[in-house]
């Protein structure tokens, strides 16, 4: 059966909050799981700042979350280095649900239609104003991005095709522009979707030709110039 699972912050900064709660939308569905962030006390997995003190559940999973020069002791498993990047989160969940105890034969057959995170990961973005320095870092590839973000909404896909940026340094750029509240996000709406939210029982009237006889005289005398008639 496919599981649900939580993650909980513990200590993080605001901004980390937030990246994660991003992340999630992309990374947080898998075959196995269906993660979500949660404030509570018994999450599965626990995303604490490395020295912040918690009282960490027996079921529970650990991971540190430390500055990227921080050392840990025990080594470097289960440690998310800052800045938070998401192909280390997204290897985190999936090494956790690799030990989740599901038979591959009894495992049910995912139905056709989308999960709720698709049409999330659907949303486009753009930017309110230009990113500070201190988000740019001198990186040639965030400010491409953010060029384009400034004259449209793009989602994350049309953002990494546009740029010929990879689709994680897309999301992490976007992840780091929303802690910061320099983004206005539209959410996906479905085909057909808005047409119903007016009215479910409009029809639009068909189209007319005018028949007026200005517009008949005119047309008539077109034709016989041009040997129609």
């Amino acid at each position: 059966m496919k599981h649900s699972l939580r993650v909980r912050a513990e200590g993080l900064r605001k901004a980390e909050e937030l990246s994660i709660s991003v992340f999630l939308r992309f990374v947080g569905q898998s075959d196995k799981a269906s993660w979500s962030l949660t404030r509570a006390a018994d999450a599965e997995l626990v995303l604490q700042a490395l020295g912040a003190p918690s009282a960490l559940p027996a079921t529970a999973h650990l991971a540190w979350v430390a500055d990227a020069d921080a050392p840990v002791s025990g080594g470097s498993k289960n440690v998310l280095r800052r800045p938070l990047q998401v192909d280390a989160f997204s290897a985190l969940l999936r090494g956790i649900e690799s030990g989740l105890d599901v038979p591959a034969a009894r495992q049910p057959i995912i139905p056709a239609a989308a999960p709720a995170s698709v049409a999330e990961s659907q949303a486009s973005y753009r930017l309110l104003r230009w990113p500070g320095d201190e988000l740019l870092q001198n990186q040639r590839q965030r400010k491409i991005l953010a060029s384009f973000l400034v004259s449209r909404h793009l989602s994350v896909a049309q953002l990494s095709a546009l740029s010929g940026v990879g689709r994680d340094t897309c999301l992490e750029f976007i992840a780091a522009l929303s802690s910061r509240d320099l983004l206005e996000t539209r959410s996906a709406v479905m085909p057909g979707e808005a047409a119903r939210r007016v009215d479910p029982g409009f029809a639009p009237a068909p189209a007319t030709i005018s028949t007026s006889p200005s517009a008949s005289g005119l047309i008539g005398r077109l034709r016989k110039r041009l040997g129609l008639v």
